[in-house]
């Protein structure tokens, strides 16, 4: 879909409604056979993503990039061996900034290559974003952000309907799917231990007996991951901002915590993280899921000081040298203090892999730290 931005000689300078018409026209050509994924981005200071891409100077993919009124589309091309033979990976991708908030954004209008598509999303896009980090990174969701998103969208006039769900369980990342209303994926979370909300699939419906055709219907991840499948583009670019004005806002807040540590600083502040339901695990389990869940994140270095009674971790960022401390002491509670340098990126990170691979806090809050 989008290599027509890339290919065709256009005779005006299209705009970021173009991206969305051609989109809304490919729905209607072929509703069922169109993959469409949004991922948030958050930059340092907003400078556009587009900015960014133009710096790389690696060597793993051949990037083209064409810039239009409001967007720019990029080529990805990459040599890949697969059986001793040699095939290049091709996929295209698209930047924009909407509603205050920058996005990518990928499709594929090819049922039969949604494998394929799944697969360059996963091995290409997103490790391409990786070479821009920790200027640039995907904004991930909470569950419970999640949760509040999908409720505020029941305002009267509209109605949620959930198509499949996926629950995480501590520990680690095991999902179930099971159809069911809204109201029973809040119960289920209340009533089981240790769950979160992974993934959920919903339509967003008018009100019963109303005409109006339905809103739209979109797959939203904890990773960031915004699948978009069938209905009114306006009314889910106008929505899904308020999802990301809450996210956003959410990794400002860490800005009062790292970077503080000067030599003659003696107080600083630190973050406490709440769960519930991790006494259901002995201190020996909770310590070794915990360094697990750090590792599986590339750039971390963990070094375990002392994992029982009582938790203490060293993790070092090896992209942006940021250090954290991270004690638990309390079976349902873990403090993170950051090292003497330390960036809102790299915290940001850790606290997203701390949600997707170990277990979502049900609360944080600041304190003081004294050296």
């Amino acid at each position: 879909m989008l290599e027509i931005f890339f290919q065709q000689k256009l005779e005006t300078a299209p705009s970021k409604e173009d991206l969305f018409t051609e989109m809304q026209r490919m729905l209607q050509v072929s509703p069922h056979n169109i993959s469409a994924v949004f991922m948030p981005l958050y930059s340092e200071g907003q400078i556009p993503a587009a900015s960014h891409f133009k710096r790389y100077k690696g060597k793993r993919y051949e990037v083209e990039q064409k810039d239009f009124q409001d967007f720019s589309v990029l080529k990805l091309q990459k040599e890949v061996v697969y059986a001793g033979e040699s095939r290049v990976v091709e996929g295209f991708i698209a930047t924009y900034k909407d509603e205050g908030h920058q996005y990518l954004f990928s499709a594929s209008t090819d049922v039969a290559m949604a494998h394929d598509f799944g697969d360059f999303l996963e091995h290409n896009v997103y490790r391409w974003l990786e070479c821009f980090y920790p200027f640039l990174s995907v904004v991930t969701f909470s569950g419970t952000d999640m949760l509040d998103f999908i409720t505020s969208l029941e305002d009267g006039s509209r109605s949620v309907q959930i198509i499949s769900s996926g629950l995480a369980f501590v520990p680690g990342s095991q999902t179930t799917r099971v159809p069911e209303t809204l109201r029973k994926v809040k119960q289920r979370l209340k009533n089981e231990k240790g769950a979160a909300l992974e993934r959920v699939t919903f339509k967003l419906l008018p009100e019963k007996y109303s005409d109006s055709p339905m809103d739209y219907c979109i797959t939203v991840l904890r990773d960031g991951s915004i699948y978009y499948h069938e209905g009114r583009i306006d009314r889910f670019r106008e929505d899904i901002s308020r999802l990301l004005d809450k996210s956003t806002a959410n990794v400002q807040k860490l800005k009062g915590i790292v970077g503080q540590r000067e030599s003659s600083v003696r107080k600083f502040t630190g973050l406490k993280l709440f769960f519930k339901n991790l006494d259901m695990l002995s201190e020996i389990e909770r310590g070794e899921a915990f360094v697990e869940a750090l590792e599986s994140d590339r750039v971390n270095v963990v070094t375990l000081l002392h994992g029982n009674p009582y938790v203490h971790i060293v993790v070092t960022d090896m992209v942006d040298g940021s250090s954290f401390s991270i004690y638990s002491a309390d079976v349902n509670e873990v403090k993170i203090v950051p090292g003497s340098y330390s960036t809102k990126a790299s915290l940001n990170r850790l606290l997203g892999t701390i949600r997707r691979k170990f277990a979502e806090p049900t609360g944080q809050e600041e304190y003081s730290v004294t050296v």
